[in-house]
């Protein structure tokens, strides 16, 4: 119910956060760091979270997102439907895609840790 204040922050931890939804955090376009470190949230939750940052990626920046759950799927480029757009069918296949989306990281890189493994496309 507070996250509405949040629109604006660019840094939040919630770190041993339990939550059954992460979608309120989708307004907060300008975010840069988000910490989940030991948080609670159920994995169908984080990937339908992960797959919505790829849907309404348009004005967000760059983000910085530390994991400790691991979001469900294999690392890898989704398929394509017959207008180009991504099916995603896991939140690692949302993962890839905001790490390899070129115009997504022109300003800033995305970057997800989870569990100590780094996915990004900085050099």
């Amino acid at each position: 119910a507070f996250f509405h204040l949040l629109n604006d922050t660019y840094d939040i931890n919630l770190c041993s956060l339990k939550t059954a939804d992460l979608f309120p955090l989708l307004n907060c376009k300008k975010l840069m760091n988000l910490d989940l470190t030991d948080a609670d949230v159920p994995r169908r939750a984080l990937d339908d979270y992960l797959i919505a940052l790829v849907k309404q990626h348009y004005g967000r920046r760059n983000c910085t997102i530390t994991l400790t759950s691991e979001p469900s799927g294999e690392y890898k480029e989704p398929g394509k439907d017959e207008n180009g757009n991504y099916i995603l069918s896991s939140g690692m296949e949302a993962v890839w895609v905001l790490v390899h989306e070129p115009a997504w990281n022109e300003g800033g890189y995305w970057k997800f840790s989870i569990n100590g493994q780094t996915y990004t496309n900085e050099p």
